[in-house]
């Protein structure tokens, strides 16, 4: 909509109107929850999937996160909940810093798959690479932001395709029971646990290779164990009535 100049002065009805529209477009870019405008959040295929910063381009995850480690997910998880809590804007730097890194070196793209594939993560010089991202536009980083925040809304509350089944993911996000120890609660460490978990397991192999593992491989056999412990313990209830 281009501003218009009038000899005879503004049009007060016109400049209302268009007040009246743009206020009902912007609108649809919300939902109402608790009685508070929630920005929408309904997309898990990267809308910039590169970008340019001063001479050098970044590459970002595949849609849906195909090409993510389960290092990169618990990081970014961490720092998401940390800017959540504290609203520190380097923390978003740090956010794009894990999401989008430069393209591999062609001798590595010949043993890969995919056209545009990424450096490997390394959580070590990522304050470093978080610098690079001072100079993007603000409203890049915060998209990351909320590109990852809706990836982490759909996990959550979603069903994902596996083998032709059905799985229900939520079932790895419902809230434990806290049992109090004196008279407070100690917090947990998240995803950070299960690594440890899976590392002690040897599933993956060792904490290295957890994180460096594909997220998804990683989610499905958390879900397999959260599965089998569900039915145990309703297996353990039905013999205790």
């Amino acid at each position: 909509m281009k501003p218009k100049s009038s000899p005879f002065g503004i049009d007060d009805d016109l400049k209302f109107s268009n007040i009246a529209f743009l206020s009902e477009y912007i609108n649809n870019f919300f939902d109402v929850t608790d009685g508070q405008q929630v920005i929408k959040q309904d997309y898990i295929n990267n809308p910039v999937p590169e970008i340019k910063i001063l001479t050098k381009k970044y590459f970002g995850p595949e849609d849906g996160f195909r090409d993510l480690t389960f290092g990169e997910y618990i990081d970014a998880l961490r720092i998401f909940h940390d800017f959540h809590a504290t609203g520190d804007i380097f923390l978003l730097y740090l956010l794009s810093g894990i999401l989008y890194r430069e393209k591999t070196n062609i001798i590595c793209k010949i043993f890969s798959s995919g056209a545009k594939r990424r450096k490997p993560y390394l959580s070590e010089n990522l304050e470093r690479r978080a610098e690079a991202f001072k100079y993007a536009p603000f409203g890049f980083v915060y998209g990351a932001f909320l590109y990852f925040a809706s990836f982490q809304k759909y996990l959550i509350g979603s069903s994902v395709l596996w083998s032709g089944q059905e799985l229900d993911l939520s079932i790895l996000f419902e809230a434990e029971k806290k049992d109090d120890i004196g008279t407070g609660n100690f917090p947990g460490i998240g995803m950070d646990s299960v690594a440890f978990t899976l590392a002690e397991s040897g599933t993956f192999g060792t904490l290295d290779q957890v994180r460096s593992s594909n997220f998804w491989v990683v989610i499905v056999r958390m879900y397999e164990l959260r599965k089998n412990d569900i039915e145990r313990k309703q297996k353990e209830n039905a013999r205790n009535k």
